[in-house]
């Protein structure tokens, strides 16, 4: 598996959820797309997440969360660990860096 691709919000619709495979899956698939993230240097806010910047995995599967879960996720790359809030920080952030380097067809916001 791979993300292949970042799409808006009017696209979503068009690729199946990634939640809809099962926990096992979606859990797999957060990894990859943290992995990822931290591989190309990606830092997104869940504001620009859930309107702009939804990975597709494989061409298939969307990956869309809620605004708490992509702030964990991107806490988890590049929050400092010392809050247990630090989620915060990108969970409501209109962040959105990176993407020159992850050599993706990304949507225009």
């Amino acid at each position: 598996m791979k993300v292949t691709k970042w799409i808006s919000f009017e696209e979503y619709k068009n690729y199946t959820d990634a939640e809809e495979m099962g926990n096992t899956f979606w859990e797999d698939v957060y990894s990859l797309v943290q992995s990822h993230c931290k591989e190309n240097k990606i830092k997104v806010g869940g504001f620009v997440h859930q309107q702009s910047r939804i990975p597709v995995i494989d061409d298939k599967y969307a990956f869309m969360t809620t605004f708490r879960t992509w702030g964990g996720l991107m806490a988890e790359i590049w929050g400092d660990g010392s809050d247990r809030m630090g989620y915060c920080e990108f969970a409501w952030s209109s962040e959105n860096e990176g993407f020159e380097n992850a050599d993706l067809s990304v949507s225009e916001i």
